[in-house]
């Protein structure tokens, strides 16, 4: 039981942290949608959500009269039911603010430390004694650190889903901007009676209207159709004012 619990520990905060290092600071503390929180509340609310486990742990306990991870099943058909939108207690909504990375991988590292040293060092099938989340009653030790891994996989499918948005609309961003000048390129091509290939095309784009600050792996990972069409945009309009 010790070994398994530990090594789900492991597992789930290193996909944590890889989730975390995943975002730009910007993208941390964009707000994907109206209503969502950004990714460093969400990583902030299971740090606030994982925190003060050791605390409880040394209070008062009990032995156990059931199997110590029955409760576990019960736990995870709640929590991985997407379906079923949860409120936040207040205890753990995190602040509307600006988090930097490093202090929340900081954060995230003492708990991973905290929860290997208890199951290392506590019986793990004691129940906890003061305290109980309503509908479930009192947990065993093993039961709550399997409560705070399961939570923390259950935001990890809401960190999925805004970084996938924060990436899109940054991309639509740029398509807007790399969009916004093609006139522009085609009006210099036609008055210099120039055919344009994609590759005069690109570096139109970056010498003559500073698309430098956009990096040359997010331009180029415009959709092809994009790039074509604006490829072909360009050719046929050039040809059509010769």
């Amino acid at each position: 039981m010790k070994t398994e619990i530990q090594k789900k520990i492991v597992e789930t905060f290193k996909e944590l942290n890889h989730k975390l290092t995943s975002f730009s600071e910007t993208e941390l503390n964009t707000v994907p949608f109206e209503g969502s929180w950004t990714a460093g509340q969400v990583i902030q609310h299971l740090i606030m959500g994982c925190s003060g486990f050791p605390e409880m742990f040394a209070g008062k306990t009990g032995k156990t009269s059931r199997k110590p991870d029955e409760k576990v099943k019960d736990i995870e058909a709640l929590f991985f039911n997407y379906d079923i939108k949860m409120k936040s207690p207040e205890a753990i909504i995190p602040s509307n603010i600006t988090y930097n990375k490093n202090s929340l991988a900081l954060s995230l590292l003492k708990i991973e430390k905290e929860l290997l040293n208890v199951s290392e060092n506590y019986d793990l099938t004691l129940t906890c004694l003061d305290f109980e989340i309503p509908g479930f009653g009192k947990f065993t030790i093993y039961e709550w650190v399997s409560f705070a891994l399961i939570h923390i996989r259950r935001h990890l499918s809401q960190l999925q889903t805004i970084g996938k948005v924060v990436t899109e609309n940054k991309a639509g961003t740029v398509t807007v901007s790399v969009s916004g000048v093609v006139e522009k390129a085609v009006a210099v091509a036609v008055a210099h009676s120039h055919i344009f290939t994609f590759s005069h095309f690109y570096i139109f784009l970056l010498s003559h209207f500073h698309i430098l600050s956009f990096s040359h792996s997010l331009i180029l990972s415009l959709s092809h159709s994009l790039i074509i069409s604006f490829s072909h945009y360009l050719i046929f309009t050039i040809k059509k004012a010769s």
